[in-house]
This record gives C-alpha cells, sequence and structure tokens, in this order.
C-alpha cells in the first residue's frame, strides 16, 4: 500500500511516494500529475520514490510516462535509483544532502562515543543522510 503526500512549493510541486507503489497507484499518480501540470505553469513536477519501499513492475511504464512528459523522479538510492536510471531519459544530478536533525545528531555524537552500543542494542541508525539524486 502507498501513500502520496503532495508538497507544494513556489519551486516545485513535489508527490512523495511512500510505500510500495503498485499498478493502482501509479494510475492515480500518473493522473494527478496530468491534472497538476494543466495549472503550474513553469513549475516543475518532482515525484519523489526516496520513501517508497518497492516498485512494483506493472508502475514503472506509468513512470516512464511521467518522465517522458517531464516529471523529474528525485531517489536516495536502493531499488528506486535503479528503476529511475532505467526509466528517465536525462542524466542524473546530485542534491545536497539535508542537514541531520538535532535529535538525530545527538544520536550520533552518542553512536560515535559508544561505538559497542551500538552493536550491542542493535539501535545502529546511519549517521549519513542517503545521497538524493534528481533524474
Amino acid at each position: 500500500m502507498s501513500v502520496v503526500y503532495l508538497h507544494d512549493t513556489p519551486q516545485a510541486l513535489r508527490l512523495q511516494v511512500v510505500g510500495e507503489l503498485t499498478a493502482a497507484a501509479a494510475a492515480e499518480l500518473e493522473q494527478s500529475c496530468l491534472t497538476a501540470a494543466s495549472i503550474l505553469g513553469l513549475r516543475p513536477i518532482v515525484v519523489d520514490l526516496s520513501s517508497s519501499t518497492l516498485i512494483h513492475d506493472s508502475a514503472r511504464d506509468a513512470l516512464q510516462r511521467l518522465a517522458l512528459r517531464g516529471a523529474r523522479l528525485l531517489t536516495a538510492g536502493g531499488p528506486a535509483e535503479t528503476v529511475a536510471a532505467q526509466l528517465a531519459p536525462r542524466i542524473p544530478v546530485t542534491l545536497p544532502s539535508p542537514p541531520l536533525s538535532l535529535p538525530r545528531r545527538l544520536w550520533c555524537s552518542f553512536a560515535r562515543l559508544c561505538r559497542a552500543a551500538c552493536h550491542i542494542t542493535r539501535l545502529c541508525l546511519p549517521c549519513l543522510t542517503p545521497q538524493r539524486k534528481l533524474f
């Protein structure tokens, strides 16, 4: 099951996909992008796949059609990046990583001081944010 969140900013309309992207969800996502494109003017549409856990094969066609119509695909590694590299007709642009939140920075500082605690408690969170790419 997937959820799509809309983030409307002056720079772009970002549709963030969270969870599995199925064929039905991809069709709804495609229709939302087509509807939005009619009122956005020159602002780009960005489909954010960085929070997607799985992209079904049946959803790839809809993503490819969106990419060919000018939508940008945003990834943060993993399977979404592989799919975007296959579907998007452009060279990816590496984006700067967002800063870590205060609790995450504190945890990373603690983990550096107590490396053993990280392995014992199995609460190891990556201290580096994944590299984001825009296709």
